[in-house]
């Protein structure tokens, strides 16, 4: 008697049939099949009406669920094709009907924050959700470092913030709450997300996103309204795997990494990949035996995966990870990446904008969009960096993206760690995106950014560096400046010494009799040490050197 094995897909619109006969494997060869298109028939009948004959919402809607006030709030599920659906929040209700696919979408009217409410849904079947909040909702994205969570647990092993245990213990918010989508790549887009609304309290706030809980701790101490934060980050992802496949296609810059993708998907499939790795890993192992023998580490062990299961491959994580949370409604983004883009830093501007723009078009809004600028790392400088090091050039096109509308950036440069990539002071880090969106989305006229340098002038021999939000004025950390340098026309940089005056700071070193280029903070764990007297750092940066205005 054939088996069969029939998968519905989430949204009741596609179906799968694998058909084995019992016998297939016998003999060592597979025999012809016969059944009856009937028995087909029947399976697919019996099947379908399982999956689809009720009425569901999407799964970021869960008993718990922060939504956005103040605005149309779009509610989606799945029932069978033409069912009328009615939903109903805080005394509004409005109704829709299910498509030929299997999905329905209604839009409730804006809600002033408040609850807790139930959010129901009728159909052919009626779904109740309790203990649903309005407020105000931001999702967080980004690697490792948007990852790491309050306590540092098995699963965990990185993470853990600064004085863990007392955090823990006073996090008895319960109007904060988090949704932590589970990891998924996929090579097309899904519809849902695995995962649920968590309460913030001293139980649960250990596998919270550390960043993402005191920005959210900080703003719903400041607004006293709900706060919601969509989590989804996925350690060592780059950029581009956040980025759907239009997106990246649409640009010429960033369309080959499209093409390197599909090749390496063809080599995966067609068993290319795995002689490749095969003699990886032999050339490695002779490695490893001589470096043992030698007293060495030995050399990093190849890896092999599916390319679809690579969180540096693009498009994976928006398919699944990005596309299942729209259209749902929120504030805006809090972003920490850039570390795992390092090996194409040149690109990371590129990359950065077009991420930006894309999300916003999947979303239908200009939200907005803060982002870390990456934390220092690695053995302090003690020359100055005549070429290029990764993460200032990172930070460098994380600085150029303040250009895109509706940005902001917190700079977490000066938290850094010297042995660690994952900082274990979140929440300054946290602190500094709550001022960028209180500042940014809600419009506060507080200084919510360290000093971010304009302008840089030759006077004689030494230069005048302007800045912008410098708030109360600028300082020096321990009243000495650091980190400054400038080159001439050769492009050899040297330690200058800095002086505030002002809104300005003039810089001179006197191996550099005219210089052409200064740079701040450019090492991969810069001492930073001009900040605003609010106490935030300024960014650093690189720029050429202009002639002064000559009036006549």
């Amino acid at each position: 008697m054939p088996q069969f094995s029939l998968a519905i897909h989430e949204n009741c619109s596609m179906i799968t049939m694998t058909i084995l006969p019992a016998d297939s494997f016998a003999g060592g060869g597979m025999k012809p099949l016969r059944i009856r298109f009937t028995q087909f028939l029947i399976a697919l009948a019996l099947t379908t009406t399982a999956a689809c004959a009720e009425t569901r919402l999407a799964s970021l809607f869960t008993d718990h669920a922060v939504l956005q006030r103040e605005r149309a709030i779009p509610v989606w599920g799945t029932a069978p094709t033409g069912t009328n659906v009615s939903v109903q929040l805080a005394g509004q209700s409005v109704t829709t009907t299910a498509d030929a696919h299997g999905e329905w979408r209604a839009e409730l009217p804006a809600v002033p924050a408040g609850g807790p409410f139930e959010l129901v849904v009728q159909g052919d079947s009626s779904v109740v959700l309790k203990d649903i909040l309005v407020g105000e909702v931001w999702m967080c994205s980004g690697q490792s470092n948007m990852d790491f969570t309050v306590a540092r647990t098995e699963k965990k092993y990185f993470a853990g913030t600064l004085n863990e245990a007392a955090e823990i213990a006073a996090a008895d918010y319960p109007r904060i709450r988090m949704f932590t989508a589970d990891l998924k790549m996929t090579d097309e887009p899904v519809r849902n997300l695995v995962g649920d609304w968590k309460l913030c309290s001293p139980a649960t706030v250990g596998d919270f996103s550390a960043v993402a809980y005191f920005f959210g701790r900080d703003l719903q101490k400041e607004l006293n309204v709900p706060i919601g934060l969509i989590t989804i980050a996925y350690g060592a992802s780059t950029a581009q795997a956040w980025t759907s496949r239009a997106a990246l296609q649409a640009n010429p810059e960033l369309a080959p990494m499209l093409d390197a993708y599909a090749t390496a998907c063809s080599e995966y499939d067609s068993g290319v990949a795995k002689t490749k790795f095969d003699e990886a890993l032999k050339k490695w192992e002779l490695a490893a035996e001589k470096a043992k023998a030698e007293g060495k580490n030995p050399p990093r062990k190849p890896a092999f995966k599916d390319p679809r299961q690579d969180q540096h491959n693009p498009a994976v994580l928006y398919n699944g990870m990005v596309a299942p949370v729209a259209p749902y409604s929120f504030r805006g983004a809090i972003w920490y990446q850039g570390e795992s883009n390092g090996y194409n830093s040149q690109l990371y501007l590129e990359l950065m904008k077009t991420l930006i723009a894309d999300w916003r078009k999947t979303f239908g809004n200009e939200f907005p969009f803060l982002f870390v600028q990456l934390a220092g790392h690695k053995a302090p400088s003690t020359q100055p960096v005549q070429g290029n090091s990764q993460p200032a050039r990172v930070r460098d096109a994380q600085l150029a993206t303040l250009a895109v509308p509706h940005t902001a950036m917190a700079t977490a440069v000066d938290v850094g760690d010297e042995k660690d990539i994952h900082p274990k002071n979140k929440q300054e880090v946290g602190r500094r995106l709550a001022l960028a969106a209180l500042g940014t989305a809600y419009g506060q006229k507080i200084v919510y950014s360290g000093p971010i340098a304009t302008q840089a002038t030759r006077e004689g021999s030494a230069v005048r560096i302007k800045f912008n939000h410098i708030g109360g004025g600028l300082v020096a950390k321990n009243d000495t400046l650091t980190s400054f340098a400038v080159a001439g026309d050769d492009g050899k940089f040297a330690f200058a010494e800095a002086k505030i005056d002002g809104d300005s700071v003039i810089v001179q070193s006197t191996d550099v009799a005219a210089p052409r280029e200064v740079r701040f903070g450019w090492h991969d764990h810069p001492q930073i040490s001009l900040y605003n007297k609010e106490g935030l750092p300024a960014s650093p940066f690189k720029l050429m050197v202009s002639e002064p205005a000559t009036g006549k």
